[in-house]
């Protein structure tokens, strides 16, 4: 029986094309982000700023003598004195405003009630607050001696703010001790100010040079149970509240203020800005100064003879772009 020749021809299998859709996708992306990260390489970078709102300010700084419409009142008894009316305060005709106490019997007294249990009240610490934050901001090294002068203020507004509470609760307990003292009233209105210097009867006329050195000038703060004489002040009344700052200026500032009315000054430490009526007077000693005369404000300066301001002659405000943005 014959075999069956067999068939050696091998036929390859082709296998179908299959696709990977992932591996696809996957390329498109890689591509996609290899095109991004080159064009933002070659790109021109944007840069962002906050831009405030803000103001460009050309200022001259100066200092001036403040003069106000001032009067000194003197004692007409001796002994311990005590104030009832705090510094910047208004006293109307009648107000009772201080008391001299003969014996020291009411000083005693005092000195119990404040002996460290009265506490000062959110407003009290808030005004002592302030002032040291606007002393920070002016402080100098070359005028070191203002160090001093913001000492005894704050000390005296201490003692005056625990004392006058004091006092009023201390009449009725003083009337039934029978204390003998006496009681000063104001006999006008005005406001009470317990710094007192020399200039109180100076008018801007005089003005010299010399009064601006302040190594030569000294005030005297009035403070709540000191023993005073007759006939030594008291306390002082400012009976208006127009006031006056005068200047020094020199060939520069004349003639940059030359043909002015007004000027906006902005006070130093007091975050406060006002216009004020400006001329230029002839002092005691023949030269020329700056007078800047103002309708408010004036409470806010009174225990100052010195204050520290400056004159805007030129502002422009809007949006603050810096240069790199432009």
């Amino acid at each position: 029986m014959a075999k069956k020749k067999k068939n050696k021809k091998v036929i390859r299998y082709r296998r179908p094309l299959n696709i990977n859709v992932g591996m696809i996708i996957f390329a498109l992306i890689f591509a996609y982000m290899a095109f991004y990260v080159y064009t933002y390489v070659r790109r021109e970078k944007i840069e962002f700023y906050e831009v405030p709102e803000g103001s460009i300010v050309n200022d001259q700084r100066h200092t001036g003598i403040a003069f106000r419409t001032e009067t000194v009142k003197y004692t007409e008894q001796a002994g311990n004195i005590n104030f009832y009316l705090r510094e910047g305060k208004k006293a109307a005709v009648g107000t009772r405003v201080y008391s001299v106490d003969e014996t020291g019997k009411l000083s005693e007294l005092l000195a119990e009630k404040t002996d460290g249990s009265v506490a000062l009240s959110r407003d009290n610490l808030a005004s002592l607050k302030k002032q040291l934050s606007s002393f920070s901001q002016t402080f100098t090294e070359n005028d070191f001696k203002t160090v001093y002068d913001t000492r005894y203020t704050l000390d005296s507004e201490v003692l005056e703010y625990v004392s006058v509470d004091a006092l009023k609760n201390l009449d009725s307990v003083v009337e039934e001790m029978g204390v003998n003292f006496v009681q000063v009233r104001a006999d006008q209105s005005g406001i009470v100010s317990y710094m007192v210097d020399s200039l109180e009867g100076v008018d801007p006329n005089q003005v010299t040079e010399e009064m601006f050195d302040r190594s030569g000038y000294t005030k005297n703060i009035l403070k709540s149970g000191k023993l005073v004489g007759v006939g030594e002040p008291a306390y002082k009344l400012v009976t208006s509240s127009d006031w006056s700052l005068v200047f020094q200026m020199t060939e520069e500032d004349a003639a940059l203020y030359n043909g002015k009315t007004a000027l906006t000054v902005k006070f130093a430490g007091k975050d406060l800005k006002t216009p004020g009526a400006f001329s230029m007077i002839t002092g005691g000693d023949g030269k020329t100064y700056g007078k800047l005369d103002f309708s408010k404000y004036m409470e806010q300066f009174i225990s100052d003879r010195f204050v520290d301001f400056e004159i805007i002659t030129e502002e422009v405000t809007g949006l603050k772009i810096p240069k790199s943005a432009v």
